[in-house]
């Protein structure tokens, strides 16, 4: 092969095709997803002050192997039926260094997209779900050459993501999610979200619903009524 005809030629490594996806969406430039980021306006997630590396790094090694092992969160894991698993516990029980380490292990040992929340009612940005929207679709936006198509859209024509339906941000995670062929999604102390968000935890659940084999949704809570009523009946 000449040299001119070696530059009609792109050589393709491995890590080059991990954004594939058969509609033929392509991956955006670094700079538009920071565009793109800047929009969505998410929580610094993985500040050292963050309610994740708060809890993270208060997991010690070696605990918390028993989750893992224990038959719910196996079910959950493996099942191609059951999509959603409810950690309930009462308060300074563990459940969110349990949600954090789980996070990161996860992240850590399959390599797929891993969405997380923690719910802080003391926390300025951690107590209403359109933060939990937001962080989310920042956390997946590197996985999904789809979503980074469809919120350009938006950073595009200046639109202001205030102006934008909760509705409509949650259908792009959800269609986005759909897409792939796993991902967890952990949102954790439902119980410190607003009240009267019964409308946004049954958003939550039916996402674990969706395609259970491949989207799997992790909840803790307290065990507080409003919040019981609601997931007894739908989630291991």
């Amino acid at each position: 092969m000449s040299s001119s005809d070696e530059s009609d030629f792109v050589i393709l490594a491995n890590n080059d095709l991990t954004d594939y996806n058969d509609a033929g969406y392509l991956p955006q430039k670094p700079e538009t997803l920071a565009a793109i980021e800047a929009w969505l306006a998410p929580t610094k997630y993985l500040s050292e002050n963050s309610e994740y590396r708060k809890h993270l790094n208060s997991h010690l090694d070696g605990t918390g192997h028993w989750f893992q092992s224990s038959n719910p969160y196996q079910k959950w894991h493996d099942s191609s039926t059951v999509g959603a698993l409810w950690v309930k516990a009462v308060a300074g029980a563990g459940k969110s260094v349990l949600a954090a380490s789980t996070a990161a292990k996860l992240a850590r040992d399959e390599k797929v997209p891993v969405l997380f929340f923690f719910f802080r009612q003391i926390v300025a940005l951690n107590h209403e779900p359109k933060y939990l929207v937001r962080d989310w679709l920042a956390q997946l936006l590197p996985h999904s050459p789809w979503l980074q198509s469809k919120l350009k859209t938006y950073v595009k024509d200046s639109a202001e993501i205030e102006t934008i339906s909760l509705d409509e941000m949650w259908r792009h995670i959800c269609d986005a999610l759909s897409c792939m062929p796993r991902a967890y999604c952990i949102a954790d102390a439902l119980d410190e979200m607003d009240h009267n968000n019964e409308t946004f935890l049954d958003k939550l659940i039916c996402l674990g619903q969706q395609k259970p084999g491949n989207i799997k949704v992790l909840l803790t809570s307290r065990p507080v009524p409003r919040i019981e009523i609601l997931l007894r009946s739908h989630v291991s």
